[in-house]
């Protein structure tokens, strides 16, 4: 029997195998590190919009913290203010060579009202402050709402209101009574105590303006 001839279909030159020894070769070591080679492309270096944007709120927390310690500064100032100008106009009974005293007048009354009302209200707002501030190792709790915020500046608007409202009236009365009566040291304590009482307002007007940029910038 003749021996059948098979045709086979010619066989096509195969790639080389891969070197292992350029496999072998590659480690994490040898990528660049310099912002070239695979590492660049997989891990992009941020562009500058990118990396402020990431130092911007640190900087609004920085601003927030100081803002509020300042204004803590204030309650303070404040809590001293009222309490020595309330007790001054409390002090000024049977005084000078005529024996008053405030609590035959409204006006003196009504500054010694308002001064206890913005020493109890200045001590609770500072503790609260300090707490808020320092519970958490000095660092802001900004767990406080928009609305907190709000009330806070109302609030300080409207002493500010009553302790101008208060001194006003009371200096008033002092002129009076020394344009009636002339120089005494009971117009003179009263004199003081208005005038203190006023540097509280100051104090309680500046909380106000803190209160009020603090609620733009929410």
């Amino acid at each position: 029997m003749e021996k059948q001839q098979q045709n086979f279909p010619p066989q096509k030159n195969s790639p080389p195998p891969p070197n292992d020894s350029s496999i072998s070769s590659f480690s994490p070591s040898s990528l660049s590190h310099d912002g070239e080679g695979p590492e660049h492309s997989l891990h992009p270096s941020p562009t500058p919009e990118q990396q402020g944007s990431q130092k911007q709120p640190t900087k609004t927390r920085r601003d927030d913290e100081l803002l509020n310690k300042v204004k803590l500064w204030f309650r303070v100032f404040g809590f001293l203010f009222c309490l020595i100008s309330f007790s001054i106009m409390a002090a000024d009974r049977d005084k000078g060579w005529t024996l008053d005293s405030f609590h035959r007048y409204i006006e003196f009354r009504y500054c010694l009202t308002v001064n206890v009302i913005g020493f109890i209200y200045s001590a609770v707002q500072g503790f609260d402050l300090a707490y808020h501030l320092f519970s958490s190792g000095g660092k802001l709790v900004v767990s406080v709402s928009h609305f907190r915020y709000i009330i806070d500046f109302a609030s300080d608007q409207i002493l500010a209101y009553l302790l101008m409202s208060s001194s006003s009236s009371a200096a008033t009365r002092v002129e009076d009574w020394k344009s009636n009566w002339g120089k005494d040291k009971f117009p003179n304590m009263a004199n003081a105590s208005v005038a203190v009482s006023l540097m509280a307002f100051v104090s309680l007007a500046s909380s106000s303006l803190i209160s009020g940029y603090t609620i733009c910038t929410l």
